[in-house]
């Protein structure tokens, strides 16, 4: 998952304790890239989750999704950011960036596309 600063924050919370509460809950391992390390290209962070079962991955995400709707909500008011990085083209509509590899956009997108 590609994430903006302020989603990386919230993932972690304060001295990485939300981001080891969320690891224990779900038995997934999360990463994060480091501090000055951005997808290529982009101002956003990795984020990895490593995880035995789909329940558990999906576990992490149901912790990340409501962040990102809150920093959309943020996005849409007067003093928000002028950037967008969580506010979808429509109103009320997020955005989640995901990298996958050329195998799994195979897979998503079928062979009729």
């Amino acid at each position: 998952v590609l994430c903006p600063k302020e989603l990386i924050a919230r993932m972690l919370g304060k001295g990485g304790n939300r981001k080891d509460q969320i690891q224990d809950e779900t038995g997934c391992k999360i990463i994060i890239s480091g501090r000055d390390d951005y997808f290529p290209g982009t101002r956003f962070r990795v984020l990895v989750i490593l995880g035995e079962t789909p329940d558990g991955m999906l576990g992490v995400l149901d912790h990340l999704i409501p962040d990102i709707t809150d920093c959309a909500k943020k996005e849409q008011q007067p003093s928000g950011n002028a950037e967008a990085n969580f506010r979808g083209p429509e109103a009320g509509q997020c955005i989640i960036r995901c990298v996958v590899t050329k195998q799994m956009s195979s897979a998503i997108i079928g062979p009729k596309g």
